[in-house]
């Protein structure tokens, strides 16, 4: 909510407190937490100031949750690469929102999960976009 309402301090704290309760599970439903709360607080952290803290906290989700074996949790990381690449192009930075892309798609192209290959195949038609351009 304080992301909504503008208040990005506020929301990396309450993901800070999110991760802290979610941390020290290994079920599911914790990881899933943990990679919402950290691509929450990706957000924000680019909305105070874009650098490398929330890309910190990307590579984080990418190398912690990338291949998760619950959907619910890799639907988020792919979802964290979505929002990367669309921070990224806000500021010009297009070969880096083609590398995220082709990390989406090289990751998720292939998946089971109908939502990641709808995610992989949006992925892939923006990574060829920017080539093209």
């Amino acid at each position: 909510g304080y992301r909504g309402l503008g208040q990005h301090k506020k929301a990396v704290k309450a993901c800070g407190k999110v991760l802290d309760l979610a941390g020290s599970g290994r079920d599911a439903a914790s990881r899933y937490w943990m990679v919402l709360a950290l691509r929450l607080q990706a957000q924000s952290l680019w909305a105070l100031r874009p650098g490398d803290k929330a890309m910190a906290a990307w590579q984080e989700i990418d190398q912690r949750f990338g291949a998760d074996p619950d959907p619910g949790v890799r639907r988020e990381a792919a979802q964290a690469l979505l929002d990367k690449g669309r921070e990224l192009g806000q500021c010009g930075r297009f070969d880096d929102v083609a590398t995220a892309m082709d990390t989406l798609v090289a990751r998720y192209g292939g998946d089971a999960d109908p939502v990641l290959k709808e995610k992989s195949a949006r992925a892939q038609r923006l990574a060829q976009k920017l080539r093209a351009d």
